[in-house]
């Protein structure tokens, strides 16, 4: 899912970039190789675009974003960043959405999205600044019981389903 166009020998970081719809890796090349930052540089390939252009692009967003979670799990190992542009900037806000939701990454200070505005039954909000944590560990430190958080996540589960139905 990824190609790595800079690879010093002791990464400083990380940086994930998600290209506009139609492009790939390959449109990057030219400027990788001018980056002198101590930074791996790893683009997103996307279905239908360069090696895997066999896929086809009749994946749907949720499939794109499905595939690309999956790659990126392994692939976060230390500071990193998320640089997206055009349909690219969407990939990464819906990557960063779920990699927070799971407990993967830290939800970032001062982030606007409603989603995330999280305040527990005894009236604290929570330090954004502190480890990740997933919204359900959140939910059972407010005392929301295991039978709600099981209703919730049934709920999603239905609703999800009906989102991939209207799909078809």
């Amino acid at each position: 899912m990824f190609r790595t166009l800079n690879q010093p020998d002791t990464p400083a970081g990380t940086v994930f970039w998600f290209c506009h719809a139609g492009a790939g890796p390959a449109s990057l090349v030219r400027s990788a190789r001018s980056v002198t930052t101590a930074s791996c540089i790893e683009v997103a390939i996307l279905p239908g675009r360069e090696d895997r252009y066999a896929d086809g692009i009749s994946l749907s967003l949720d499939e794109i974003v499905d595939q690309l979670y999956e790659s990126l799990r392994n692939r976060i190992n230390g500071p990193y960043a998320f640089v997206g542009h055009s349909f690219g900037s969407l990939l990464s806000y819906l990557l960063s959405q779920r990699l927070i939701r799971d407990g993967l990454a830290p939800r970032p200070v001062e982030y606007s999205g409603v989603f995330w505005d999280f305040v527990s039954a005894t009236g604290e909000i929570p330090d954004l600044a502190d480890a990740p944590v997933a919204l359900e560990e959140l939910m059972q430190r407010a005392g929301i019981s295991a039978d709600e958080i099981h209703l919730l996540q049934r709920a999603k589960t239905e609703s999800d389903e009906l989102a991939r139905i209207e799909e078809r």
